[in-house]
């Protein structure tokens, strides 16, 4: 389920107080994305990526995580998706009030860290969310 059409998004200030962490199931063409093209054995990056509740889940609260472009990453573990929660939350409710029945996409940047075999293969150490403290949103 790719993120809403019609949603707001807020793009938030990097940072490394907040962290939430991913439980990535992403294919294996993204895990490539993620760990990006430079032919080190271990890497650690930063890239965009986008999060939103996912409405579509059976588990209530889940908070999505994709790439820009659509492709899954996984969804914020279940240890930190209160936070996630809170963090959509509070972008949301400092909306307008008209504008808080569209739906909402955070805009965030997502650290990897990872290896990558000789075989092409790629394992993923840590995928998380990081966000400045305190939090910073602007309109995109």
């Amino acid at each position: 389920m790719p993120a809403p059409a019609d949603a707001d998004v807020f793009r938030l200030t990097a940072g490394s107080q907040v962290q939430l962490r991913v439980n990535v199931h992403a294919d294996e063409a993204t895990e490539g994305k993620l760990i990006g093209r430079k032919r080190e054995e271990w890497v650690e990056r930063s890239v965009r990526a986008v999060i939103y509740y996912d409405t579509g889940s059976e588990y209530a609260g889940s908070v999505r995580v994709e790439l820009p472009t659509g492709e899954l990453v996984g969804w914020i573990t279940k240890a930190d998706q209160k936070l996630a929660g809170n963090l959509l939350d509070s972008v949301s409710k400092a909306r307008k009030r008209r504008d808080r029945k569209r739906p909402l996409v955070l805009d965030v940047s997502l650290r990897v860290e990872g290896e990558r075999h000789d075989d092409g293969m790629v394992d993923l150490d840590e995928v998380a969310v990081r966000v400045k403290d305190p939090v910073e949103a602007k309109p995109v």
